[in-house]
This record gives C-alpha cells, sequence and structure tokens, in this order.
C-alpha cells in the first residue's frame, strides 16, 4: 500500500526503506540493527513522504518542474529564472528597499533592536545584537486563490 501512495511523487525521490513496515523497522531496532533515535528518524522521514504525496511541501526543484511546465519551457531555462527572481528579490532587500509583486505580496526588511537575552541552561545574561529579518505579507490574490473553495 506504501509503495502505491509514493509511486506519484514527481521529484524522483526514493525512499530505501519504501515498502518495510513500520513494524518491521521497529523489530529492527529492537534487534539492534538501528539506534533508537535512527527508527524514529526513518519513521519521521517516511511521514514526509507521505506529506509530500498529500501537498504539504515544495521545494525548489518541484517548484522548477513545475515552471517548466506552465511555461512550456526547459528546466534549465526555468532554474535561470527562478535564481534571478530569487537574486532581484535579496538584492533590492539587502538595499533597505520593499519589493512588491502586485496581488502576490510584499517582501520588506523589519528591524530588530538589540536586547537582553539569558541562556535557559546557565541563566546567564547575554546581549543580543540588532538584526534585519524579512517579512513578507501576502496580496488579496494570493489569500483569495488560498482561500478559494473547491465546488
Amino acid at each position: 500500500m506504501h509503495r502505491q501512495r509514493t509511486a506519484g511523487l514527481e521529484s524522483g525521490c526514493q525512499n530505501p526503506f519504501q515498502g518495510i513496515s513500520t513494524k518491521k523497522l521497529i523489530d529492527m531496532a529492537k534487534a539492534g540493527c538501528y539506534k533508537p533515535g535512527e527508527t524514529a528518524t526513518i519513521s519521521w522521514a517516511r511521514g514526509l513522504n507521505t506529506l509530500r504525496y498529500l501537498g504539504g511541501a515544495m521545494n525548489q526543484g518541484d517548484l522548477i518542474v513545475k515552471v517548466a511546465k506552465r511555461a512550456s519551457i526547459s528546466k534549465a531555462e526555468a532554474e535561470r529564472a527562478i535564481n534571478a527572481v530569487k537574486e532581484a528579490i535579496a538584492d533590492s532587500l539587502r538595499k533597505n528597499d520593499k519589493v512588491t509583486l502586485v496581488g502576490f505580496g510584499t517582501f520588506a526588511v523589519s528591524h530588530r533592536r538589540a536586547r537582553r537575552g539569558h541562556n535557559p541552561h546557565t541563566a546567564e545574561r547575554i546581549k543580543i545584537p540588532a538584526t534585519r529579518a524579512v517579512r513578507f505579507s501576502a496580496g488579496k490574490q494570493l489569500k483569495e486563490a488560498v482561500n478559494k473553495r473547491k465546488k
């Protein structure tokens, strides 16, 4: 059953433990084939495969494939285009400029003041330096697309 669910993955990622039941993985761990932590990691990774199949995650490779198909261009061209967009956004944010993509959203830089904190293990007080953080605010069309109800 697990093979059928993961067979549709477009990314081509292969699970080395595909076809092995969770019970068998636990039995292997008890027999000493795996450390207890590794068994939990294996189980977690299998859950991720299922999550991706159900539409829970998209990485850059998946995005490149989707853009290439929709724009009828090669994967190499799609990758160059996506990387160019990412670099342009990063360059603008580095200069403290706002990037607004109408309908999609706005990327902006916010400034975090320096503050005092503490190390939870030793209770030692530490200084946390000022930093800049990237903020994203979704646009109206993106919000509507995400909240669109299927009929």
